[in-house]
């Protein structure tokens, strides 16, 4: 089973929108409530999150999420 049919499994069904990305902001998952919450057709694919969110918004995640802390060895 790859990554994205567990993400698929685990996530596809689930009340919250919920979002998976990389360091490059271009998204390797998001459910169907994600474009619910967004107001978009359910069959939209969302390939970057600079797509959809401003750079204000961008900074916010960046400086909040632990996939861009520096981590000390």
């Amino acid at each position: 089973m790859t990554d994205l049919n567990i993400y698929k499994k685990l996530f596809g069904n689930r009340d919250e929108g919920i979002i998976i990305f990389d360091k490059n902001f271009k998204i390797t998952y998001h459910n169907k409530n994600f474009n619910k919450i967004l107001i978009y057709p359910e069959r939209t694919l969302f390939h970057d999150l600079k797509d959809i969110f401003s750079e204000k918004n961008i900074s916010k995640i960046k400086n909040k999420s632990s996939l861009f802390k520096k981590h000390s060895s």
